[in-house]
């Protein structure tokens, strides 16, 4: 196939699956590795950002040397197709609601126990529930929530929520977050659902926003979200910072954002590169 089409093909993948192009073989490694055609794709997908955007992830650093973009890849190739799951929650830093002490937010930390809202009788209702990553930098790829099946109520209800946004940022507070995604639907069941970002995001916190309800309970008839256990799924920085242009791209990212400087002080140390 020309290099041309090629070129031109790969301008619909995400940066993951570029990525993971690099590990079919020699030839697609090489039209992946070219400076010409990660530029040409940093200009055309926002996420990237061009030489004037220095508000994407990799916009500090587009007018380094040539050969950057083929020495990237062969830093994050790794990082981005890696095959296990690296869970990054830390701990919950702030919910919306709890059905007592024993149904918290934390249980969601603890698979085989579960976390449930209070009732509503609102089925457009929202809760949230924020979440300290394992470090103040992490790479974030998907999310992954667990709905809770109430097997021992009747007909065995499942608690998803309707809905999932999910926001990233450097803080706990609303004002600390620099990414939304769009609306992920929820499907009500039990089985484990993975939202992916459409590109990776850098942050140390997550805000998951749960809204609508998709399930009464039986017996007091008000609608409840209830989630079993939830993963994130991505890495945090102390596993990249030896991978020098990666790092460096992830701090110029950060540094930007005051809510970044303000929730990393005394913590300097760990995250340079």
């Amino acid at each position: 196939m020309p290099y041309e089409i090629q070129h031109h093909i790969f301008q619909y993948l995400t940066s993951i699956e570029l990525v993971k192009t690099t590990e079919v073989n020699r030839s697609w490694f090489s039209v992946v590795s070219d400076d010409i055609f990660w530029k040409m794709l940093a200009k055309k997908q926002k996420s990237y950002g061009d030489d004037d955007d220095d508000k994407s992830v990799f916009g500090s650093i587009l007018k380094t040397s040539p050969g950057f973009w083929k020495q990237f890849v062969g830093e994050s190739a790794k990082v981005f197709t890696e095959k296990r799951k690296n869970q990054i929650l830390k701990e919950v830093s702030n919910i919306s609601s709890e059905d007592g002490r024993s149904q918290g937010g934390h249980f969601t930390l603890v698979e085989k126990s579960f976390w449930s809202s209070k009732g509503s009788d609102d089925v457009d209702s929202e809760e949230y529930i924020t979440y300290e990553l394992s470090s103040p930098l992490c790479i974030i790829r998907s999310v992954i929530i667990h709905p809770y099946e109430a097997v021992w109520q009747r007909g065995k209800p499942c608690y998803a929520p309707s809905n999932l946004k999910i926001s990233v940022g450097f803080g706990p507070n609303d004002n600390s977050m620099h990414f939304t995604s769009d609306l992920f639907p929820v499907q009500n069941n039990p089985e484990p659902q993975e939202y992916f970002l459409p590109e990776p995001q850098i942050g140390g916190y997550i805000k998951l926003h749960l809204i609508g309800r998709q399930q009464r309970q039986p017996g007091d008839e008000l609608w409840y979200t209830v989630l079993r256990f939830v993963e994130c799924i991505g890495v945090s920085f102390d596993k990249v910072k030896d991978k020098k242009l990666l790092a460096k791209a992830i701090i110029d990212y950060a540094s930007q954002y005051p809510s970044f400087l303000l929730h990393t002080q005394g913590e300097n140390q760990k995250i340079s590169p």
